[in-house]
């Protein structure tokens, strides 16, 4: 048996597992339990490699630098199921515990399945130090060859790229020792300056696979979940530029997910609960919009939660506290926002519900503004086209309507809207009288049949945009009257859901 063999020959043997391979040796018996005595670096290791696995780590995310594509994409489901080890807690956790660097840079990326970078051998050794990747000495050989490694990396991922050297792509080829890697050791600037577009995608992605076939994931030993580095002070509010938050109160950016409408990226759900419900679209010109999520830690209750549960606009391109005056908070102030539950416990039902409801109001009518816009340009647009397509007498008639009518503008006065609807349905019917009056005066006019058109389509848009008025209006009535709907909504859901 192997535990007959001397010490020495056990040891030779062991350092050749595989990090899962160690800790379950280890876990065997007794005697190799004190033989390998493992260490924490292992138990890393061990998680390092697990995360692999479709089984503990879930399908893995291949990111092509080139043009930052995702496959699984940002909505995939599969992201729900995937994990990333965070090697300070020593734990296999979901996507929304980390900063997208730490998911996606080169260094910190899992590995491709069955690449060079992918496999794994154990550092075990009876060593005092525990170095997974030395450091190189500036000026060595194997610093020359890493750094042009580099390079040619980015050269690479960047189609042709060189900010520090003139020349074009192809000139580009003399100053990078592309003959290092396997398959372009007689890549000439000839070869190259021949391809086409495709073909030169084709190999700059080849280029970049073969490097990270190798370099892929070797920093993965310092990767950490977003509370580790919070504890550790790597979130600091010093350490980032922009609006990251503040020491007490971090800001992580996580990955992005496509809503409707600012409406539903903050409110997600909510809307359905309602009693009124939003009119058919027939064709929706825009299915959603991508929006960044940001993972935020309550100052009160220490939990990671996406920062619309602390009231708080998540825009596509940033995030900031702007709607409620609660939250209207500058630099050290942040520290004093809390999450909607610790804001229930410390300050009652009722400040939430005024919150939300200022929050979510204000959302409301920033979207019924948009709307109304719509409707004033569809109006306005109207009143003086195709004019010239109607008889003498019954443009001149038109012309009178017109100069009754003044320009709307909706600006931010939403009060007089019903009264201008009234006016714009008026209009709608004198120009269709008109056209009709047209009509049985030049029966056979093919310029009638053209503006019966044009009054269904304005009649068919307008009447869109008129009912989601409508029931943008029937919301904000029943939010009004009855705000507790928003705490209800808020308290029962997950604050670090996205959807």
């Amino acid at each position: 048996m192997f535990i007959d063999f001397p010490n020495e020959i056990q040891c030779q043997v062991i350092r050749l597992l595989d990090p899962i391979g160690l800790i379950s040796l280890s876990q065997s018996s007794r005697h190799f339990r004190r033989l390998i005595n493992p260490q924490k670096r292992n138990l890393v290791e061990r998680l390092l490699q697990l995360e692999l696995s479709n089984e503990h780590g879930g399908p893995t995310l291949i990111f092509r630098s080139r043009d930052s594509k995702l496959e699984p994409g940002w909505q995939d489901e599969a992201w729900e199921s995937m994990r990333w080890a965070c090697t300070d807690c020593l734990r296999l956790l979901s996507h929304k515990c980390f900063g997208n660097q730490s998911l996606l840079r080169l260094g910190y990326r899992k590995p491709l399945p069955n690449s060079d970078a992918a496999r794994m051998i154990t550092t075990w050794e009876h060593r005092l130090y525990w170095r997974p990747q030395h450091r190189l000495m500036r000026g060595s050989e194997e610093y020359r060859l890493e750094k042009s490694r580099r390079e040619l990396y980015f050269f690479a991922v960047t189609k042709g790229v060189m900010c520090d050297v003139e020349g074009d792509t192809a000139e580009h080829l003399d100053n990078l020792n592309v003959s290092d890697l396997v398959g372009f050791e007689r890549l000439f600037e000839k070869d190259f300056r021949d391809m086409d577009n495709d073909e030169q995608l084709e190999l700059f992605d080849r280029i970049a696979l073969l490097i990270e076939n190798d370099d892929c994931g070797k920093k993965r030993y310092l990767r950490k979940c977003n509370e580790c580095r919070f504890r550790k002070g790597f979130l600091s509010y010093t350490r980032f530029a922009g609006d990251r938050g503040s020491r007490n109160f971090p800001v992580v950016p996580s990955r992005q997910v496509s809503f409707a409408t600012e409406l539903d990226r903050h409110f997600p759900g909510f809307l359905s609960t309602l009693k009124s419900k939003e009119p058919p679209v027939e064709s929706p010109s825009v299915s959603g919009y991508l929006y960044s999520m940001y993972m935020a830690r309550c100052s009160k209750c220490e939990r990671w939660q996406e920062i619309r549960s602390f009231r708080t606009e998540g825009l596509c391109t940033g995030w900031r506290h702007s709607i409620c005056r609660e939250t209207e908070l500058l630099g050290q102030d942040y520290d004093k926002g809390c999450c909607n539950r610790c804001l229930f416990d410390t300050r009652g039902r009722g400040k939430l519900a005024e919150s939300l409801k200022t929050w979510f109001v204000t959302l409301l009518n920033k979207r019924v503004t948009g709307l109304s816009s719509q409707l004033y340009h569809q109006f306005n647009s109207h009143l003086f086209a195709r004019v010239c397509r109607l008889p003498q007498i019954e443009a001149g008639e038109w012309r009178v309507l017109v100069e009754q009518t003044l320009s709307f503008n909706p600006g931010n006065n939403l009060s007089l809207l019903r009264e201008d609807l009234d006016l714009i349905h008026t209009r709608r019917r004198q120009w269709k009288d008109l056209v009709d009056k047209a009509k049985e005066i030049d029966a056979e006019n093919s310029h009638h049949r053209f503006l019966d058109g044009v009054y269904d389509e304005w009649v068919r848009q307008s009447d869109a945009i008129e009912s989601k008025w409508r029931w943008l209006l029937g919301f904000r009535e029943e939010i009004e009257d009855n705000a507790e709907l928003l705490v209800d909504w808020a308290l029962h859901r997950d604050g670090a859901a996205f959807m």
